[in-house]
């Protein structure tokens, strides 16, 4: 996972829309798991999901959820010092992406 600079995030994305998500963060020990939850926002339609550092941090998988559906996204980097992170879901909802007024 990379390093995320403020900087490159505002130069790389392109805020066409932005959906709230449901986060999960799981830790699997060797006599329990310990999950933790936050929130994301889609901010491409590419399916980059930005969130905060502390919420992923040290977890061995994070799942999204959406409309109630649950899959897993992968980190691509993250920033502890501005508790930022950025994830990425390799099949975004393409409804979140439609021109306004052609969301049903």
């Amino acid at each position: 996972m990379g390093q995320l600079s403020l900087r490159r995030l505002a130069s790389g994305l392109s805020f066409i829309g932005a959906a709230v998500a449901f986060l999960v963060a799981i830790s699997e020990g060797v006599h329990a798991s310990e999950i933790q939850s936050g929130s994301g926002y889609y901010v491409s339609k590419e399916g980059h999901v930005l969130t905060n550092h502390h919420v992923i941090d040290s977890c061995g998988r994070i799942e999204v959820e959406l409309g109630g559906i649950r899959k897993n996204v992968k980190p691509i980097a993250s920033d502890a010092n501005n508790d930022i992170a950025l994830l990425l879901d390799n099949a975004p909802p393409p409804e979140l992406w439609q021109p306004l007024g052609m969301v049903r």
